[in-house]
């Protein structure tokens, strides 16, 4: 391959992009919510992850767990930080005891 200099070279070949695939997998995520600050790219992407889902789709914090290398601690601390911002809104469920259940994220 002409050009190849200590064995790299060649032509960029990349896979189908949003463009590519009007209509399927891929989010629109409003500019001023990943631009935000306030938030740590951890939380940021997170958010985006979220939104990446249907509505109405069923996230439980083991999910959160199991789709990423974070640990327990870090996913905490951004759900946090995504609901004191006003991106989430979390309400706590009680069975019959009174007894804190299931959080819903909104």
């Amino acid at each position: 391959m002409s050009g190849a200099r200590n064995g790299f070279g060649g032509l960029i070949q990349r896979g189908p992009m949003a463009v590519d695939v009007i209509g399927s997998h891929y989010t629109t995520v409003f500019n001023q919510a990943v631009r935000d600050r306030r938030l740590s790219r951890r939380a940021r992407g997170l958010l985006v992850e979220l939104l990446s889902h249907r509505d109405g789709y069923g996230v439980s914090f083991g999910m959160l767990l199991k789709a990423g290398p974070e640990g327990k601690d870090a996913v905490t601390v951004a759900l946090r930080e995504l609901e004191r911002h006003g991106y989430l809104h979390r309400e706590r469920e009680r069975d019959a005891r009174g007894r804190l259940g299931e959080a819903r994220y909104y």
